[in-house]
């Protein structure tokens, strides 16, 4: 793990299913000490359940400080296609911390940042199409992603971000959607347009 921490070798291609691995097996471990917590949260073995999970959190933290930022985009982009929402969630949130903490990246990974929009907009949903098993909340955060996304790089890659504009104007035009899904949706739209300035008019309703 410490070489991992290093970067730049050349063997760290071949140890991303791995890291992948990893990561999705402690992020099961959380969903499954998660729900003993709540099963046991009246019970004088709650507060073992509640370090547990603790301690699995810290786990999970330090398994992602040590990746490099490249394998991190790699990581991530592979939980988020996994079929447990909780794990892609997670995935996500993890995604979303990084770019709120982090204003500089190279060429190399602002590509694998933009590779990330289509994954964000699957689990989004398509038009006039319920996600499979995604939950509102999931949705929510994917919208999430895309608008920091969009406020990180949107200046620089304007065209990668004018589908995430249109489908976020779609959402809010949706009849019978989910309040807190329009609501993100209204705040990704906030973004876009500051971002796309000119180019976000032919996406607006007329």
């Amino acid at each position: 793990m410490f070489q991992v921490a290093d970067g730049g070798h050349a063997e760290d291609a071949s140890l991303q299913p791995l890291q992948q691995k990893l990561l999705e097996e402690i992020l099961r471990y959380i969903n499954s000490v998660a729900r003993c917590v709540e099963k046991n949260a009246d019970k004088p073995t709650g507060k073992f359940w509640r370090v547990l999970l603790n301690k699995a959190y810290d786990l999970l933290d330090k398994v992602n400080s040590l990746l490099p930022t490249d394998t991190f985009i790699t990581v991530m982009k592979g939980l988020m296609g996994n079929r447990l929402p909780s794990v892609r969630r997670k995935a996500m949130e993890l995604l979303n911390n990084k770019l709120q903490h982090r204003t500089q990246w190279d060429e190399q990974q602002v590509t694998m940042l933009l590779q990330l929009i289509d994954d964000l907009l699957c689990i989004v949903g398509k038009q006039q199409e319920q996600p499979e098993q995604e939950t509102a909340i999931n949705r929510q955060t994917a919208l999430y992603s895309l608008k920091l996304l969009c406020r990180s790089l949107g200046s620089g890659h304007q065209g990668a971000f004018s589908p995430v504009l249109q489908r976020a104007v779609q959402l809010v035009e949706e009849p019978a959607g989910e309040k807190n899904v329009t609501g993100s949706a209204m705040l990704l739209i906030a973004e876009a347009v500051s971002t796309l300035k000119a180019l976000a008019i032919p996406q607006l309703p007329r």
